[in-house]
């Protein structure tokens, strides 16, 4: 997963939350969910992409992927968005 983060993620995301925290947030969400596939891609245009996953147990829960809109195209940072107390959003990777 490591060398995964390294490679996708844009340095200078990189730079605000590092691989160690990366992997750590990762892992969390792989012990509440599984395996996530892709339910359907709700929104898409240039720099991010909103898509509903579906957990092991079939739930479902909005992500958010921003990218670089320029070459090499990484990762900028993913989100979850997801309802929590009073309708607030979650976690942001």
């Amino acid at each position: 997963m490591k060398d995964c983060l390294a490679d996708i993620m844009a340095p200078e995301s990189l730079a605000k939350k590092g691989i160690a925290t990366r992997v750590e947030r990762y892992r969390d969400l792989r012990e509440r969910y599984g395996t996530l596939t892709l339910v359907s891609v709700e929104k898409s245009e240039a720099g991010q992409v909103e898509a509903t996953l579906a957990a092991t147990d079939l739930s479902q829960h909005r992500f958010i992927f921003n990218v670089q809109t320029e070459t090499p195209f990484k990762m900028l940072s993913v989100a979850m968005r997801e309802p929590g107390h009073m309708g607030i959003p979650g976690f942001g990777h």
